[in-house]
């Protein structure tokens, strides 16, 4: 039943599989009761530009990010390109 769980791209929740091949949901921040649950299905392409997500899950997901990180006014989860190493930066 993990596929019932939405996305945000700064979800409160992570997955995984643990022995069995059991999937196990963990809150990853606090959850208030009756708060939804998010996953990210975007892995470790949380670094990337709003837009950038947002196309990556219309065309593998079909659906339009609309969450508050994707909607917010600055993309503060955007990476840079480190000036030294070439590696991905949160500014």
């Amino acid at each position: 039943w993990c596929s019932r769980f939405n996305h945000a791209c700064a979800p409160n929740a992570e997955y995984g599989l643990s022995a069995g091949n059991t999937m196990r949901v963990r809150a990853i921040q606090p959850i208030a009761e009756g708060a939804e649950i998010n996953i990210c299905y975007i892995g470790d392409n949380i670094l990337l530009t709003a837009r950038m997500r947002r196309k990556l899950l219309k065309d593998r997901y079909l659906f339009d990010c609309i969450c508050s990180l994707c909607t917010a006014p600055v993309d503060e989860f955007a990476a840079r390109a480190c000036r030294a190493c070439g590696s991905r930066v949160v500014p």
